[in-house]
């Protein structure tokens, strides 16, 4: 299996973008949840505003679609499950983001699209870290370890 389809992280990631762009009141439905996301974010100790609407955007679509989804048991809702568990939400977020709001920094994916899909470390906050790089996630972890062991100068 290819590492990338059409462009995207993988198939489930492209299907889900394309059904999200499919019909204009879907596409305007998270359009808007989108400008309402990049407007409350804000920059913090540890993400920048970008950063912060990037992983609450992709956390609000992954509820957004787990939400929808119908109540299936067995081996098909089994496979719709780990279906969407594949999807990367940040590549979503960070398309319906790049385009469109000035100041936005987007996510350069380039050839190593699974670095941003799964944590190597736990989040201070859910999903905090779920959509950085490893060597982010390695240097913002340190630092709230430095944090939790009083060890940072008083801001």
């Amino acid at each position: 299996m290819s590492e990338t389809y059409n462009g995207w992280t993988n198939y489930e990631t492209w299907v889900v973008k394309l059904w999200m762009d499919n019909e204009e009141a879907s596409q305007r439905f998270f359009a808007e949840i989108a400008e309402e996301i990049w407007g409350d974010a804000e920059a913090d100790v540890l993400l920048t505003r970008s950063e912060t609407a990037r992983c609450a955007l992709a956390g609000r679509l992954k509820d957004e679609h787990g939400e929808g989804r119908p109540f299936i048991v067995g081996v098909w809702g089994d496979l719709i499950g780990a279906a969407l568990s594949e999807v990367n939400w940040s590549e979503i977020a960070n398309a319906l983001l790049e385009n469109h709001y000035d100041g936005y920094e987007p996510i350069d994916y380039g050839s190593d699209r699974r670095a941003f899909r799964r944590p190597t470390r736990p989040a201070r906050r859910p999903g905090g870290l779920f959509f950085l790089d490893t060597a982010r996630q390695r240097g913002i972890v340190a630092g709230l370890q430095r944090e939790v062991r009083n060890e940072l100068p008083k801001l």
